[in-house]
This record gives structure tokens, sequence and C-alpha cells, in this order.
């Protein structure tokens, strides 16, 4: 495929690709430069076709939760046909999760999460990404932070490592004033997971998210759960 050719498909789906890495709150991959050169065509290229890629997914799962019962076992399909479980996990939580009670939502689909983040820290880092932007688009969010992290963390959605590159990670498409509010609303959470290990007798604050019961474990292997879809 010569570089004309490239150039046109690429122009064609950088508008869609834009729009949809703003959706997801850039889990879509990088920003995409106004103009390309040389031999960065192909590897542009490659990109916008990922967005493509990620916009069908992304109306497939958009009707599928209309559904009265969305049908795990087809969204997987449909995202291993794609080759988007990397970035899929992104669209599942901007769409599933973008509602009032976060925490029960997430655990109703904990085994879906878990086929798109199972041993893949670049799918966890996008599920963090993608929840930082739900908190973009409703700031009252913000205040429940530690409880979203810490179901992600009770379902085995996210593991403890990725949690803690989070915390110090940049997420260049979310504002950096929310980004660290965000990282100071995690905090209790996240200074838990790296001092658990060590037996704790602080007194919990009243209606504050409970710890004490529970300590970190060697990661299990994967959530019956997954094969109950």
């Amino acid at each position: 495929m010569n570089n004309n050719v490239y150039k046109l498909k690429y122009l064609k789906y950088k508008e869609k690709y834009l729009k949809l890495n703003h959706l997801l709150g850039g889990a879509a991959a990088a920003k995409v430069p106004t103009r390309i050169h040389g031999t960065r065509f192909q590897s542009r290229f490659a990109e916008a076709e990922m967005a493509r890629r990620l916009d069908i997914f992304h109306a497939f799962v958009e009707e599928k939760s209309k559904l009265k019962r969305l049908p795990s076992q087809e969204v997987i399909r449909e995202a291993e046909r794609l080759e988007v479980k990397d970035m899929g996990i992104a669209v599942l939580i901007s769409i599933l999760l973008n509602t009032e009670d976060i925490p029960a939502v997430m655990k109703k689909y904990q085994g879906l999460f878990q086929r798109f983040t199972y041993d893949n820290p670049k799918a966890q880092m996008n599920a963090l990404h993608a929840m930082e932007h739900l908190i973009r688009l409703d700031p009252t969010r913000i205040t429940h932070t530690d409880k979203y992290l810490k179901t992600m963390y009770d379902l085995e959605i996210i593991y403890e490592e990725v949690f803690l590159n989070w915390e110090t990670d940049n997420n260049p498409n979310v504002p950096k004033d929310l980004s660290d509010k965000i990282r100071v609303s995690g905090a209790r959470f996240l200074k838990w997971l790296k001092e658990a290990e060590e037996e704790s007798s602080e007194d919990e604050h009243p209606g504050a998210v409970s710890y004490t019961h529970l300590r970190p474990t060697r990661r299990t292997p994967i959530s019956y759960a997954v094969f109950c879809l």
C-alpha cells in the first residue's frame, strides 16, 4: 500500500479517532498529530485503524447494553475479533459504569471485566484511566474514589502493582489538577495497599471504607465467575 493510500485512510479516520480518544479518556492511544511524514504513515495509520475498530466495538457494546441481559460472551468474541481487548475495557467502563451505583455494576460484570484485564497490566491501566474519565464527567464521584479502587481490587479486576504504578502515572487526557485530586481521594486505599503487610491497630473512622478485614494476598487464579458468563 503506497503512502497516498495510507494518507487517505489516515485522514478518513483521524476525526473519528480524536472523538473516541476523548470519550475514553485517552485510552485509545497517543495523540494523533495533524500531519505525518515519511515512514510514519504506516504507524499512524495503524493508530487510526485501531480507533476505527474501537469505534465499532463501542457501537456494539452500546447496542448490546440496551438488552435486558448483556450477552457477555458475544462482547468478548467481538473484542477478540477486532483485537481490541487491551483498550476494550475502557469502552466497557465508559458505557456500563456511567451510572449511579458504580461498585454494584462492577460486581455485576466482574467476570466480563476480568476477561479483559486478567494478567494484562496495560488493560488494567486503561481501566483506571477510564475510571478517571468517569469522574471527570461527574466530579461528585470523586468522593467515592476510595470505594471504586477498593472494589476493583476486591474483584481482582486490577492488581496491586498496577494501582501503585497508577499512583504516579500521568493521564494526559484528564486535567492535572483533577488527576491529583483523584489520587488524593484514593490515597487512603493506596496507603493501605503499600502498608497492608504490617498489622495496624488504628481505629476506623465512622462511615469510612473499612480495610482491616482484608489483607493483600498472592494473586489467585482467574475467578470462577469468568467461566460462568
